[in-house]
């Protein structure tokens, strides 16, 4: 736990931090942050990445490979709960309920840029 925390340390970006917590006997490695809601406007939260399970026999740049994975994940999330045209969230990633999704299926599908063009156009013209 103390290798991993220190490693943690030693990450900057923007105030987010990468934090090691132990659930059980595993560590487990996350990004934590305080941000706006992206629904209740001006109420603040603290926000996490899913928990990624972590052992000893994980190199250091294996770790920090996977602190950086989290991040892109995490801004990937975020813009995706932040995007809107006129007005309405179409990259929404949470599910009715509220939990977030695994993934953005129209963010990361392998459609074709026409697919994606007509979805756009279509939301454009109020279809």
């Amino acid at each position: 736990m103390d290798r991993f925390r220190t490693l943690c340390d030693r990450v900057v970006y923007r105030d987010w931090k990468p934090i090691v917590s132990d659930m059980g006997s595993i560590p487990y490695l996350q990004i934590t942050a305080v941000m706006e809601d992206s629904v209740n406007s001006g109420v603040m939260m603290e926000n996490n990445t899913r928990p990624i399970a972590l052992c000893e026999e994980m190199s250091d740049g294996f770790i920090f490979d996977l602190i950086f994975e989290l991040i892109k994940e995490f801004e990937l999330h975020e813009s995706a709960e932040r995007f809107r045209l006129d007005g309405k969230a179409v990259y929404y990633p949470h599910a009715a309920d509220g939990h977030p999704l695994r993934s953005v299926r129209s963010m990361r599908a392998l459609e074709s840029a026409n697919r994606r063009s007509a979805a756009v156009t279509s939301l454009i013209a109020g279809g």
